[in-house]
């Protein structure tokens, strides 16, 4: 995984789940959705790092919460476009 894709993973699950800030999802059943993709466990780690070290997640225990920052990066407000350009 290239490092310019490293977050976009969390935040591509989250987006299919349909999530909103504040809603979670487990450690567990990211690893699955990233282990489906290829994607192994040092990678999901830089991952997770990177989004949250952008403010798109925080983790707590074992689960990831999408954060206000991480929802407005996947809904853009006033932006009726299904394309999604993820940040470095």
């Amino acid at each position: 995984m290239e490092t310019n894709q490293h977050g976009h993973l969390v935040l591509e699950c989250m987006q299919l789940l349909d999530m909103e800030a504040g809603d979670r999802i487990s450690v567990d059943d990211l690893a699955e959705y990233a282990f489906g993709k290829g994607v192994g466990l040092d990678e999901l780690e830089n991952a997770i790092i990177h989004a949250s070290s952008n403010g798109w997640i925080h983790t707590t225990d074992d689960q990831v919460y999408l954060t206000a920052g991480g929802y407005k990066l996947l809904n853009p407000a006033n932006d009726n476009s299904q394309t999604i350009i993820l940040p470095n």
